[in-house]
Parts: C-alpha cells; structure tokens; sequence
C-alpha cells in the first residue's frame, strides 16, 4: 500500500481558478438587442403618440384653415346714434323653421367654436342699403332692454364673397330665461356699425338671425362720393 500523501499535478489549481469567458455573455446581449429590435419595428404601432398640446395646436390650425378658405370675420362696434341720424331701411323677418346648426353654412359651423346663443325677440328696424369699403355698415336693432344693455352682448359678423352673415348673440354659457313681468314693450334700439373693408362683391345679400327668425335683404356697393379737392 502505498502510504505517501496525494500531490496535485502542476498547474491544476492554474486551470480551476481561470476566469470563465465573456464571449457567450456578450453573444447573448447581442441576441437579445437584436430580438428586441426586431419585434419592435414588426409588432410596434407606427401612429404617433397622443400629444394634448399638439392636438391642440392641430385644431388651431384646421380653424384657421377654415378661415383662410374664404370666412372673414368682420369687426363690429356698438355706436351711439338715432334713426334721424342715418338714411337707413326697415326689413321684415322670415320664420326660421330649420336649427340653426342646419341653417348656417356647414363650413361656417365647424369654424365657430361653439353654438351661438342668439338674442331674442330682435328686429332689425333700420339698415344701409349701400355700402362703401372704405365706410362701416350701420345698423339698427331693436331688443329688449335687458339683453340692449347686457355685458355679455356681441355682434358676430362674417363675410364670405357676397355672403353677409350677422349674428346677435350673448356669449353666456346657458340660454336666458324669460321673466314673468318683463313687458313687451321694454325694448330699446342700438346701433351697430360693421367693418366693410374686405367687401369686394357689387351686391352682398345678408342674413341676420335672431333667435326664431331670419332677416334678409340685398346691400348695393357704391363709391365714395369725391371730396372738394377733388
């Protein structure tokens, strides 16, 4: 029997302290970079991701498009003035029996932002019957007292080729209720004088709503009358 102790061969314990290699390590990172990208760009979504800001600032744009596909809004100023003052015409309203989502141009109901709150109980009893673009157009409305006078009041003017549209609103939130001891005879005229720079067309027809009916009737352009130097 051989009795001397066991002697390990030179360079064993070399071969069992070596390092394992890193080459099947970086394989697999690869392979698995290459498998993730790939089903990305297969099974990934390709439309954009939502952006509220840009959404946004996109129906910014569709509404100024809307615009620039021939809407002008027209500035208007309520004006101090008396009937005697100006050589204005009456007009006779015509029952609206269609909303007046369906009434209004389609194009022109994308481009308000929202459903106009027209004032009722309007007519319109004095108006231009020629127009000078280099002149506002007056108008004469008459209302009740309370929405003549209401903060809230606002002449909405919108002009397309030899399109007028006028529309009388209150820029409140929710319709205004009808109070029991309003009479009818509370009314008050105002006068309304519109921008007409953008007018171009020989004769414009006009529509002004109020909240039941439609007004209509026809403005002739005219040229300003030469001054004395002239």
């Amino acid at each position: 029997m051989n009795n001397e102790p066991y002697q390990s061969k030179p360079g064993s314990s070399a071969r069992q302290g070596k390092p394992w290699p890193m080459w099947p390590i970086l394989i697999a990172i690869i392979g698995f970079i290459a498998f993730y990208t790939w089903v990305q760009f297969s099974f990934r979504k390709l439309e954009p991701p939502y952006l509220p800001s840009e959404a946004m600032k996109d129906r910014t744009r569709a509404a100024e498009l809307k615009n620039m596909y021939g809407w002008y809004s027209l500035p208007s100023n309520k004006v101090a003035g008396r009937l005697s003052d100006w050589d204005l015409t009456s007009v006779s309203p015509i029952p609206r029996e269609l909303p007046l989502e369906e009434a209004l141009p389609s194009q022109l109901v994308y481009y308000l932002p929202r459903k106009p709150i027209l004032v009722p109980d309007l007519t319109v009893v004095g108006t231009d019957a020629f127009y000078i673009a280099s002149e506002p157009l007056n108008l004469a409305l008459q209302l009740p007292s309370a929405y003549a006078n209401h903060p809230n009041l606002h002449v909405t003017t919108l002009y397309k080729e030899n399109q007028l549209l006028v529309l009388p609103e209150l820029r409140i939130e929710n319709e205004p209720t009808r109070h029991t001891d309003e009479q009818p005879g509370d009314l008050e005229t105002i006068y309304v004088s519109i921008e007409t720079r953008p007018l171009a067309a020989p004769s414009i027809d006009v529509n002004l709503y109020n909240a039941t009916s439609i007004f209509q009737w026809q403005i002739e352009a005219k040229s300003a009358q030469p001054t004395e130097s002239e």
